[in-house]
């Protein structure tokens, strides 16, 4: 079985403006009923799943009554440090013995992914084409943990948060990617084609950029058969009438 965890929170006009000085592509658009569909797709092919919103205190959260809430103290944090200080605590809590998949709320699935899980590594990143030298090669809107290596995505978490807080101007996006990117870049530099590599002692796996795929263009242009459909930024609103 899978559990499907994705975080949510609600953003304030400030917020959205900081994001945007970040991201001139962001779009916050209706993102409680992003997040039922994504769910929705998920529960196509994975009918026996769970699915979580980690959140913090103050966000209002209404979803249909399969889809479970949790909640933690993250009020304090920006978006994306609040993210990641959620996911840590919702690993420290985490007593079930089930793969986890955490995605972005903006992804619909098109088939069941739990092959992706080889037995042999502890955690399943997508690692994007093009040059090394970008802010972001690996993606961090599909992240995979093995179900026997809770341990070693706590201790990595640590060190994204830890990173994280040496560079507060992009605690409220992109942040948690650009954390990654610097944490593991000796090993994707050293083997920028190997499909896995060892950092402090944790075995990542680099999946196809059909787990995490967007086209250059629109969703509206033709049908796509990747895996899982990432409407990121203006493409959002694509995803209502994509099913």
């Amino acid at each position: 079985m899978l559990t499907f965890v994705t975080h949510y929170e609600q953003l304030s006009d400030e917020d959205k403006e900081k994001i945007l000085d970040r991201c001139d592509t962001f779009m916050h658009w209706n993102p409680l009923k992003l997040i039922e569909l994504s769910f929705s797709s998920i529960k196509k092919y994975h009918p026996n799943s769970r699915t979580i919103v980690i959140t913090n205190l103050k966000s209002k959260v209404s979803l249909s009554s399969d889809i479970e809430v949790i909640r933690f103290p993250t009020d304090k944090y920006e978006n994306r440090l609040s993210q990641m200080v959620a996911t840590l605590a919702f690993l420290k809590e985490w007593k079930e013995f089930s793969h986890l998949i955490f995605h972005d709320f903006d992804m619909l699935f098109q088939r069941n992914i739990e092959s992706i899980f080889d037995g042999k590594n502890d955690i399943y990143l997508v690692k994007r084409g093009g040059p090394l030298t970008k802010k972001a090669p690996v993606n961090m809107g599909l992240v995979g943990i093995d179900q026997a290596s809770i341990s070693q995505a706590i201790r990595f978490y640590h060190k994204i948060i830890n990173q994280m807080l040496t560079f507060p101007d992009y605690h409220i996006w992109t942040g948690s990617q650009i954390s990654v990117h610097k944490l593991l870049y000796h090993e994707l530099l050293q083997h920028p084609n190997a499909k896995e590599v060892v950092y402090d002692k944790i075995k990542f796996s680099f999946l196809p950029e059909e787990y995490n795929f967007t086209p250059e263009g629109n969703f509206e242009e033709r049908r796509y058969q990747e895996a899982v459909l990432h409407f990121k930024g203006q493409r959002k609103p694509q995803m209502i009438n994509y099913i």
